[in-house]
């Protein structure tokens, strides 16, 4: 009886995962089919908004005023087309896992205000105030600018789409490890039935009807990735008519514990997929020296320049770079030891000669080191111990 029952037991078992790794295929189908589809529509569209820009310009001679308005209808129209298409390409890749961060320090209010720059003529037009209040002058964190751009104008064009009078406040400010950045509107706010359903992809809630850019529903979930891809986490507070609020947070980090937290991310992706990895670390030696003579911009800008030499050089999509103030960490899955001393050594002899170009004075030298999970470091901690000496 006990041996039928576990026959039963494993005859089940073996069902519900050939049916999970059947829905995950269907998925992965999914997923290639509209990121492929999206891509095929990118070029053609293009070719047809540019031909009616054109027409609409006179470049083919005068049109009339109701030509004109047709023509401008039919390009608002194929910009929000081509807006729907970048964002399904950006869902399908989040999903599929492959968006990389490429992480540097930033003084997080410079990028808020400079994103604030571009919506002050659309804020103007529409009768609106859009103000930032940030704790301090200077806020730094470790992220991928571009994302987090990417995040606010989302975040901000919300905002605008259902706010029709009163303000759009953006607040930055920090906490215990963390930077919180919130958008905060006075619009008309979402339905405690529709916010359980925010992060939901294609979710179009109740609005009012008329004109005007009704997306596609797939802003909020691609910040929600974008947050969490930088390990921080996103949330939304609003009731109908009182305006909305959401807010990201990211999580700080000291320089070490910045590469600390990428080794750990690529270790545990590794051993899920079953691959090596081995971990190549660029030190200046000497940075103290270094910033006093040549002052922190400079040496600051000669380790960015180092970090885009790097990544230019790696062969691999899975290859990446990745720089704190003072060092460049290199991480390359499924790579061995024989072929990670290969690559360390092509690319020191890459940061040599570009130092040698630059002639600074005194003279910069890098300290190299490398890991090879597992063949020489068993996990987290003996992979730092062997990089950090």
């Amino acid at each position: 009886i006990i041996e039928f029952k576990f026959s039963i037991m494993y005859s089940d078992i073996t069902k519900v995962r050939k049916a999970e790794e059947a829905l995950e295929e269907m998925d992965r189908r999914k997923s290639d089919f509209v990121s492929n589809v999206s891509h095929e529509f990118k070029s053609p569209l293009g070719i047809m908004r540019e031909g009616v820009a054109q027409v609409h310009d006179g470049l083919f001679g005068k049109i009339t005023e109701d030509q004109e308005k047709i023509l401008e209808m039919v390009i608002q129209n194929s910009d929000r087309l081509s807006r729907i298409i970048e964002e399904l390409l950006d869902v399908s890749k989040l999903e599929a896992g492959q968006v990389r961060l490429h992480r540097s320090l930033y003084n997080v209010v410079e990028v808020v205000e400079e994103v604030i720059e571009d919506f002050k003529s659309i804020v103007h037009q529409k009768g609106l105030s859009l103000w930032t209040e940030c704790a301090k002058e200077k806020i730094e964190i470790y992220i991928d600018r571009e994302k987090i751009v990417q995040v606010l104008n989302n975040l901000i064009n919300n905002s605008l789409k259902f706010t029709t009078r009163g303000s759009i406040k953006i607040l930055v400010r920090e906490l215990e490890g963390f930077v919180e950045c919130t958008v905060a509107d006075t619009g008309k706010g979402i339905s405690p039935k529709d916010l359980p359903k925010v992060f939901d992809k294609f979710s179009q809630f109740e609005r009012d009807v008329g004109p005007g850019d009704r997306g596609a529903g797939l802003g909020l979930p691609i910040c929600k990735k974008l947050i969490e891809l930088h390990h921080g986490r996103l949330k939304i507070e609003s009731s109908a008519s009182n305006g909305t609020e959401v807010s990201f947070f990211l999580p700080k980090h000291a320089p070490q514990d910045f590469f600390r937290a990428a080794i750990e991310e690529a270790v545990n992706k590794c051993q899920k997929q079953g691959q090596s990895l081995s971990v190549i670390l660029f030190d200046l030696v000497d940075f103290n020296s270094l910033k006093k003579n040549l002052g922190l911009k400079r040496t600051e800008r000669i380790v960015l320049r180092m970090e885009q030499l790097i990544n230019k050089s790696l062969r691999r999509v899975g290859d990446i770079a990745i720089k704190n103030t003072k060092a460049i960490l290199v991480l390359l899955p499924d790579t061995d030891k024989e072929n990670a001393y290969t690559a360390m050594g092509r690319l020191s002899q890459i940061l040599e000669d570009y130092l040698k170009r630059e002639r600074k004075k005194p003279k910069i030298e890098i300290r190299s080191s490398v890991a090879c999970f597992p063949q020489e470091a068993d996990g987290l901690e003996t992979i730092l111990q062997k990089i950090y000496g």
